[in-house]
This record gives C-alpha cells, structure tokens and sequence, in this order.
C-alpha cells in the first residue's frame, strides 16, 4: 500500500501498523452516498511477545543468566544516550 493514497497525515504515519483496510459504501436514509472505512490494526502483543523471545528476555526452565533483560537496558541506553547528544546538538544550533 502507498502512502499518497492515505488522505489523512496521521494515518500516513500508522500505516506501518495497519494489517487490513475495509471499505463499505452505503446509502443512508436519506439517499446519500456514504463511505464506512475500517482499519485493522496489528496484534502488538503477539509482535513484542516475539521481540522478548527473539532478545532472550524470557528465561527459560533452569536458565539463570537473565541475559536478555541486561542486553535490553543495555540497548535503551544507548538509544537514550544517542537521543541525548542529538538534542544537545540541535540545542546548541
């Protein structure tokens, strides 16, 4: 799907999350035209359900590391850091 066929600017930055568009066309009591347009949104739970398996964030039976919850803080530091000097950067113009 496009995003020059997606009218509205928020729904341009949603599409990445739509799993299906629907389109009714009905007519109301009165005769006139009128368009219903569903969206469906993706399963968020399912997806971070994966990302934790996928960091190792879930400790399996008789696992003792806790790894990935240390690799996780360890990512949203730097992300936090880089986040930090870029606004220190765009301050400081």
């Amino acid at each position: 799907m496009s995003t020059s066929s997606i009218s509205t600017p928020v729904l341009q930055l949603c599409v990445p999350a739509i799993a299906g568009i629907e389109v009714v066309e009905t007519i109301d009591k009165d005769g006139n035209p009128k368009t219903i347009t569903k969206y469906r949104l993706l399963d968020k739970g399912r997806s971070l359900e994966r990302l934790g398996r996928y960091l190792a964030m879930y400790q399996e039976p008789g696992d003792k590391t806790g790894e990935g919850l240390s690799a996780l803080a360890g990512v949203m530091t730097k992300a936090l850091e880089m986040k930090r000097k870029l606004l220190e950067s765009v301050n400081a113009d």
